[in-house]
């Protein structure tokens, strides 16, 4: 419920502030990421509910400059942090064992 206000500055443009990228976009550019890798997205922002924060977080995903901006194997490490620092966390997202 918390990200719902975004889907109103998204209403009519693909950016949050316009037609134009702008720092805030690229502000929740690692929560996009994160909930990706996690697969807890859908969980967050439904695109049956909330289809413009969704379509948004897709298209900050598809910049190269925000792939490239962690290293390749940042999906692993992320789980492997979540691991060692919040095993119940790691439980509640499946990620008990060594190796997803």
């Amino acid at each position: 419920s918390k990200l719902t206000w975004l889907a109103a500055a998204l209403e009519r443009t693909p950016w949050f502030n316009g037609d134009s990228l702008s720092l805030v976009d690229f502000a929740y550019a690692p929560l996009f990421m994160r909930t990706e890798i996690l697969a807890i997205g859908d969980a967050l922002y439904p695109a049956d509910r909330l289809p413009r924060t969704a379509a948004w977080g897709r298209r900050l995903l598809e910049l190269p400059v925000v792939r490239d901006s962690v290293v390749a194997d940042f999906p692993e490490l992320l789980r492997q942090h979540i691991r060692s620092k919040a095993p119940y966390a790691a439980e509640r997202l499946g990620l008990q064992g060594s190796s997803d």
